[in-house]
């Protein structure tokens, strides 16, 4: 918002607007990267925790 108020010399309903759909937009990309990465290490952990009590029973 301040580089908005800075280059558009005030702050109007307009602006805020657009720096919120900005922002918006760079938090759900972080979001869904960060829960992809929480997916795949989750993935990850209950395979090897599968094959470990597999090799038990057997």
């Amino acid at each position: 918002m301040k580089g908005y108020e800075i280059l558009g010399r005030s702050l109007d309903k307009k602006g805020v607007i657009i720096v919120a759909i900005i922002s918006e937009a760079d938090i759900m990309k972080e979001y869904f990267s960060d829960l992809g990465m929480g997916y795949a290490l989750t993935l990850i952990g209950g395979i090897s925790m599968i094959v470990k009590k597999y090799k038990q029973v057997k």
